[in-house]
């Protein structure tokens, strides 16, 4: 099927289409890009050391997957002092960009000699054990996981300069290339690139020994951060944190048990104002729920608002069910719950293990929806009868399909046009007003947009959509000005901030500003829900379930008011008036069941509820 049938709409239109959105905006995002370009949001998909360049094509064109977080060891990178194989990090950055996919970089330094099971290479600790000082006071020797390992100390000036030394000639090599967004900094790491210092009494005891102060864990993080931040002046830099342990009685490491952390923050802030992203590599179930006061996790609240979180580990196919702390539950649930944790501090994108993305699609689908906060599902009337249907994507094969409802019941379905890859469906509307509802489509890597006109499920015809500036998306559609065309919202991903652009059919004939969405809500559906004649947003936070229903008038909000708290586990994903009573009801997804369910509404009351169809495996709610 062929993407665009560009028929009378030709380059010139195109461009002048692009050069009047770009004027609307122009003093907008001048004012964003000279802040920094936003940090990227969503999920990131966790590679392991090493993997990606074989079997992980479904991983670069997964479009619930935002972003490619990869790491190397650094005695792979560096196997000779000077020398580097640049093989595997060049092979995943391409790939990664050929799929319009950010990345986050990182080099794994911690663990000890890549001999002995870590990833420093051997000549680094020949290094430092060359110094003329006791090995007491270079090296530090520990039990993980019943292996002894021992690492140069975090603070070894022979160590930090041969760690930096790699660190500029990794930004030499990729500061400038445009898909790398984030690179990872560590320097508290002593097994892997997360903070992990042994603070057990005898572990305390023997950094002690080794001359350990709070003053030098924070110069030798400076040097790292400082390092990172020169060598990568077009990225952000993100720092995994954690404690240090401490006791009433000590001995301790530190004034307190976030001392280091907190000021290495503070630091690294006051010196580069923008570019740092705390982060914690514990997401769970089970972590205290934000702002996690008197918790380890208090200092990613109140970093905030640049914060983001990796899995603790992967949920498929762990037996010992650890980002639960033991105790079994249902893998996407696992991973729903804990993402949920997640967007309640804030988290701008999460880090999901490879595993999970591959095998948890809905979790990651929902994942993606709540964290990019680019709006729910699509519900419409497809074939007259005056009940709003469904519409669903198979993540793997980008085929969607029409599931026809009558309010709850399913009452039939057909499959519909097969997505092109890197573009996602946003919207769907009667664009060229034949009476029957047509996609409008986003390809988040161009920011071009494309309608596809249908008859029923079938296609019969598309057309090129304005090119959007950069650091916006199309996240919905309705008719805002009452002229029976239907309109776009498209939204600043790093401001929140709303446009409702006014359509006729795929051309665009004007603009407004429209209210700025608050940090980690995302826009579920539009409709008019106080019978006012004007379309209103609903709005979703996933990590407390709440909503919210903002009244407008065209673009201007005149007032608000709670809607229902969902259940855990259950996102708002559309709205739509189900049950044919003339008020907007709330579509609502469990991605861990599949199961979709209905809450019908009187403005912002619930008052009925009914359970959808369970959704077959591989296949979404879209939008």
């Amino acid at each position: 099927m062929n993407l665009i049938n560009k028929r009378n709409h030709n380059r010139s239109r195109l461009l002048g289409i692009s050069l009047f959105i770009g004027a609307l905006f122009c003093a907008f995002v001048a004012m964003t890009e000279q802040a920094f370009s936003e940090i990227p949001r969503g999920v990131f998909c966790l590679l392991g050391a090493g993997e990606g360049t074989g079997r992980d094509s479904l991983v670069y064109s997964d479009p619930d997957v935002d972003g490619i977080g990869m790491r190397q060891k650094w005695a792979d990178l560096e196997p000779a002092e000077g020398v580097y194989d640049w093989t595997y990090l060049d092979n995943v950055i391409a790939r990664a960009a050929a799929a319009g996919k950010a990345v986050l970089l990182r080099i794994g330094t911690g663990g000890g000699d890549i001999a002995l099971g870590g990833s420093c290479p051997t000549w680094v600790m020949d290094a430092v054990a060359a110094e003329p000082l006791p090995a007491s006071q270079k090296f530090y020797t520990f039990n993980h996981n019943g292996r002894s390992v021992t690492i140069a100390v975090f603070w070894d000036p022979v160590w930090l300069a041969k760690k930096t030394a790699m660190i500029t000639a990794l930004g030499a090599r990729y500061s400038n290339n445009p898909a790398v967004k984030i690179v990872g900094a560590s320097f508290a790491n002593a097994n892997t690139e997360d903070w992990g210092v042994p603070n057990t009494p005898p572990e305390v005891a023997a950094w002690l020994n080794a001359g350990y102060t709070s003053a030098r864990m924070l110069d030798a993080g400076s040097q790292i951060i400082n390092a990172t931040m020169a060598a990568f002046p077009n990225q952000y830099v993100t720092l995994a944190v954690g404690t240090n342990g401490h006791t009433g009685h000590g001995p301790n490491l530190d004034p307190d048990a976030n001392y280091v952390a907190r000021n290495a923050v503070l630091d690294a802030r006051a010196s580069w104002p923008g570019r740092l992203i705390v982060q914690k590599d514990s997401l769970a179930t089970y972590i205290p729920a934000a702002p996690g006061t008197g918790s380890p996790w208090e200092l990613l609240w109140n970093s905030g608002p640049d914060v983001a979180g990796q899995m603790l580990y992967w949920c498929y196919g762990d037996t010992t069910y650890r980002v639960n702390r033991g105790v079994p539950i249902d893998p996407s649930t696992a991973l729903v719950n804990s993402v949920n944790k997640g967007v309640a501090y804030g988290m701008k994108y999460i880090e999901i293990y490879r595993r999970d993305v591959l095998n948890l699609l809905a979790a990651t689908h929902y994942a993606h929806t709540a964290l990019s906060s680019v709006g729910g599902a699509l519900v419409t009337d497809f074939n007259s009868d005056g009940h709003p249907d469904y519409v669903l994507q198979n993540a793997g094969t980008r085929q969607t399909a029409i599931v026809y409802l009558n309010n709850n019941i399913v009452i039939g379905a057909a499959l519909g046009p097969t997505l092109m890859a890197g573009w996602a469906l946003r919207g769907v509307a009667d664009f060229n007003l034949d009476s029957h509802p047509d996609y409008a489509l986003f390809a988040a890597n161009t920011f071009q947009t494309a309608i596809w006109y249908l008859s029923g499920p079938t296609f019969i015809g598309s057309a090129v959509g304005p090119t959007l500036p950069s650091g916006w998306e199309l996240v919905a559609t309705a008719d805002f000005n009452g002229d029976g065309h239907p309109d776009w919202v498209i939204r600043h991903a790093a401001t929140g901030q709303t446009v409702l652009v006014y359509m006729n059919n795929n051309l665009v004939i004007g603009a407004a500003f429209g209210p700025t969405l608050p940090n980690g809500w995302s826009l579920a559906g539009v409709a008019d829900f106080n019978g006012d004649g004007h379309p209103d947003y609903a709005l979703f936070i996933a990590g407390t379930g709440q909503t919210v229903i903002g009244y407008l008038s065209g673009p201007t909000v005149i007032g608000a008011a709670l809607g229902p708290t969902l259940p855990s586990g259950w996102a708002l994903v559309a709205t739509a008036d189900f049950n044919s009573d003339g008020h907007p009801d709330y579509l609502l997804y469990n991605p861990a069941s599949r199961q979709t369910a209905i809450w019908y509404l009187n403005n912002n009351i619930a008052i009925d509820a009914a359970f959808g169809p369970t959704l077959p495996a591989g296949w979404s709610l879209v939008g």
